[in-house]
């Protein structure tokens, strides 16, 4: 193999692991503002059932109720607004 082949071959492991470690990241994080646009939109102007958005979210709900990302969780939406 070349080293020009090499060198994109880790390139793209390196994307391929960081995208891996945002996106967990990335969907709590997304939690504050979904959760200020169902709060201001109504539930997305009546287009996304609540029930929907919760289940989505349940793993957060649950890190929230049943682990001590409690408090952080809680500190994120307030500065949200929620």
């Amino acid at each position: 193999m070349s080293e020009k082949n090499e060198s994109n071959g880790s390139k793209h492991g390196f994307v391929f692991a960081t995208l891996l470690l945002l996106l967990p990241v990335l969907y709590v994080l997304s939690t504050g503002p979904v959760a200020w646009s169902m709060d201001k939109t109504h539930q997305f102007g009546g287009l996304i059932p609540k029930e929907a958005v919760v289940d989505f979210y349940s793993p957060v709900i649950w890190l929230h109720d049943d682990t001590f990302f409690h408090d952080p969780l809680d500190r994120y939406w307030r500065f949200w607004g929620v």
